[in-house]
C-alpha cells in the first residue's frame, strides 16, 4: 500500500524469464497469497471484509529480450537528449531503475526515477542488417540496459511500432531494405514520420513543397500574450516551479507575500518544457521582500522555454489566471495538477502570431510555435491568398489537444498524491470543435468543400474532391471545446 497498486510484485530478473516461465509464475503466485494472507490476518489492516477476487496467471515480462540492432541506445544518449540525423521517434519515461531480484530484494530500494529530457531514437534501434527485412518494435528494440529502463513504457513501445511500420512501407516502395538505405531517404522518411505527426524532436518540416509557405497569410486575430483574468493562487509552501516561453528581455512573476520573506529560485532553459528535468541552469535569484503583492523581474531566454524553480516559502502564493495561452504553466513541487502563472513580459511580446503556421514545427518545441486566436475572436479564420491560382489537392491542419502540459503515462487508484494525475474529463478547451473549409478559385467567392462538427482529432486532413487549381483559401473555426481560444500549430497544403 506504497502508493503503488502493488507493481512491486516483482520476480525474476535474476532468472530465464523464457524457459522458467512457469516457475516464476508459480512463485509469484505464492508470494501474492503471502502478501494476503498478511493484510487478512496480521491485524494490522482493517481487512475484514476484504475479498481477493483474481490473481492474474501470466507473469507480464518487462525484460526478456532485446535485439541487437544496427545502433543500441544507451543510457548517455537518454540523459543527454543526444541527437540523431535519423531520430524516428522519441522517448521521455524516467531511467526507471528496479533491483533485479524483485520483491527479493527486500532490502533495495524497489523504484529509482532519474528524469530524463525528451531524447529522439534512431531508425538504427529497429533493424539488424545481418537480417535484411527483419524490423523490431516494443520492448525488443536495440538498446543497452540503461535505456530500456526509460523506452519500455507502452507509450514509447506505441511510437516505435508506428516508425517500425512506415519504415517497412517506404522500404517496400523504395525496393530497398533498412540497412541500404540512403541518406536521402532517410531524411524523406524521417520528413513523412512529422506528416504523419510522429514528433521528432528537433525535425523541422520541409517547407519547400508546402504551399501555404508560398501564401500570403492573414488572421481575423492574433492573442497578445497577455494573462486572462485572475482564478485564484497556488502555494509555495513546499515549493514549486513556472514554465513560460522566453524572450530576449525581462519577465515579470507576480507572487503575494503574507509576510516578510526571501525568496530563493533558480531559472533553467530548455528546448522543451519539463519541470522534473528542467534544462540548462541560467542563473540564480534571492528576493528580500515585505508582506504584499510582487511582481518579480526575471531576465528570460528567447528560442527556448524557461522554468523557475522556486524554493519552499511559507506564507507565499502564486496568483493563478484562467488558462488562455500556449506554453504557460505552473505547479506546486511534486505535484502534477497544473495551473496557469499570473506572468507577464515587461514589453509586449509577439508569441502567437500568423507566422508560426509555417516555421517547421508542429509541436512546441523552443517556443510555443502555434497561432493562436484572440480570446474575444467569435470566429476565428485563417486566410491564404496566392498571387495565381495553384493546383493543390490536400490540407493537412495541426491542432493543440494541450502538448504543453506534462501528463503522466499511467494512473492508478491507490498512487500517493505526487503521483496522481488530473485525468481528462472533458475534450482539450482549446481544441477545434467545428469548423468549415472554403475556397475560392479566382480570389473572389467562397465555395464550402469541407465541414467537421465535434472534432476530436488533432491532426485533421482535409482531401478535396479532386486536385484542383485555386486561388485563397481558408479555415473558418467555428468552436473549440471549451473557454480557450482556437490554437493551431501548422498547416500544410499539397
Amino acid at each position: 500500500m506504497s502508493g503503488s497498486d502493488c507493481w512491486w510484485f516483482e520476480l525474476g530478473g535474476r532468472q530465464d524469464t523464457i524457459g522458467e516461465d512457469g516457475d516464476i509464475a508459480l512463485e509469484l503466485r505464492r508470494l501474492v497469497l503471502g502478501v494476503w494472507d498478511y493484510i487478512k490476518n496480521s491485524g494490522r489492516f482493517a481487512a475484514d471484509c476484504y475479498t481477493l477476487s483474481w490473481i492474474g496467471s501470466i507473469p507480464g515480462k518487462r525484460e526478456s529480450r532485446r535485439m541487437v540492432t544496427d545502433y543500441l541506445l544507451r543510457g548517455e544518449d537518454v540523459l543527454r537528449g543526444r541527437n540523431f540525423a535519423d531520430g524516428a521517434f522519441y522517448g521521455g519515461w524516467y531511467l526507471d531503475v528496479h533491483p533485479a531480484g524483485g520483491m527479493l530484494d527486500a532490502d533495495a530500494p524497489n523504484c529509482v526515477q532519474t528524469p530524463v529530457p525528451v531524447y529522439p531514437i534512431p531508425l538504427r534501434c529497429l533493424y539488424n542488417s545481418q537480417v535484411e527485412n527483419l524490423l523490431f518494435a516494443g520492448r525488443c528494440i536495440g538498446t543497452e540496459r540503461e535505456a530500456f529502463f526509460s523506452t519500455r513504457v507502452m507509450d514509447t513501445c506505441a511510437l516505435s511500432g508506428q516508425a517500425a511500420a512506415m519504415l517497412a512501407a517506404a522500404c517496400a516502395m523504395w525496393h530497398t531494405v533498412p540497412g541500404q538505405m540512403t541518406k536521402a531517404q532517410v531524411a524523406q522518411l524521417r520528413q513523412q514520420l512529422l506528416r504523419e505527426d510522429l514528433f521528432v524532436p528537433g525535425l523541422q518540416t520541409d517547407e519547400s513543397a508546402n504551399l501555404a509557405h508560398e501564401a500570403k497569410l492573414t488572421v481575423t486575430s492574433v492573442h497578445d500574450g497577455r494573462a486572462g483574468a485572475p482564478t485564484g493562487t497556488m502555494s509555495l509552501e513546499e515549493g514549486g516551479f513556472v514554465t513560460f516561453p522566453g524572450v530576449d528581455g525581462t519577465v515579470l512573476l507576480s507572487v503575494t507575500l503574507h509576510t516578510p520573506q526571501t525568496l530563493y529560485g533558480t531559472l533553467y532553459s530548455a528546448l522543451l518544457p519539463n519541470h522534473l528535468c528542467p534544462g540548462k541552469r541560467m542563473r540564480e535569484y534571492c528576493w528580500k521582500l515585505p508582506a504584499g503583492h510582487h511582481k518579480l523581474p526575471i531576465q528570460a531566454q528567447a528560442g527556448r522555454f524557461c522554468t523557475l524553480v522556486l524554493e519552499a516559502a511559507p506564507d507565499a502564493e502564486l496568483p493563478l489566471c484562467q488558462p488562455l495561452r500556449t506554453g504557460f504553466v505552473c505547479g506546486e513541487k511534486g505535484m502534477p495538477v497544473c495551473g496557469e502563472p499570473m506572468l507577464e513580459y515587461e514589453t509586449p511580446e509577439s508569441l502567437y502570431g500568423a507566422e508560426q503556421l509555417v516555421n517547421g514545427y508542429i509541436r512546441p518545441w523552443g517556443g510555443a510555435n502555434q497561432w493562436c486566436a484572440a480570446p474575444q475572436d467569435p470566429e476565428p479564420c485563417i486566410t491564404m491568398q496566392w498571387p495565381q491560382a495553384r493546383e493543390m489537392e490536400q490540407l493537412r491542419l495541426y491542432l493543440d489537444p494541450e502538448l504543453c502540459v506534462e501528463r503522466p503515462s499511467s494512473h492508478a487508484a491507490q498512487w500517493q498524491d505526487s503521483h496522481k494525475l488530473t485525468l481528462y474529463r472533458e475534450m482539450p478547451p482549446q481544441l477545434a470543435r467545428d469548423m468549415i473549409v472554403e475556397v475560392s478559385r479566382d480570389g473572389s467567392g467562397w465555395k464550402p468543400v469541407w465541414e467537421q462538427k465535434d472534432n476530436r482529432k488533432r491532426l485533421i486532413t482535409v482531401v478535396l474532391p479532386k486536385k484542383q487549381k485555386i486561388q485563397a483559401l481558408r479555415i473558418r473555426f467555428t468552436r473549440t471545446w471549451g473557454p480557450r481560444p482556437v490554437g493551431v500549430f501548422a498547416l500544410h497544403v499539397v
